[in-house]
């Protein structure tokens, strides 16, 4: 599991100082797609069994979807 947040923290960091800064069409959509795929789906596995940590991670994803909310809100101010 630590290779896999390792991973994706390393990712999301690399296109938040690529193409999040350049506003580069789609990076939103690839991003929230992730988002969902990765640790969208972790959560709701863990609801489904039950785990200690599915608050947690629930936690994690909604910042997650916030943050392209936000991101995406700004955009379409500007």
């Amino acid at each position: 599991m630590g290779g896999y947040i390792f991973t994706s923290g390393l990712l999301t960091f690399y296109v938040a100082i690529t193409t999040f800064r350049t506003r580069a069409s789609g990076a939103v959509w690839i991003v929230a797609a992730a988002g969902l795929t990765s640790i969208g789906w972790m959560a709701v596995v863990n609801f489904i069994i039950g785990s200690d940590f599915r608050w947690l991670l629930f936690g994690f994803a909604l910042l997650w979807g916030i943050a392209l909310l936000l991101f995406w809100i700004e955009g379409r101010n500007r």
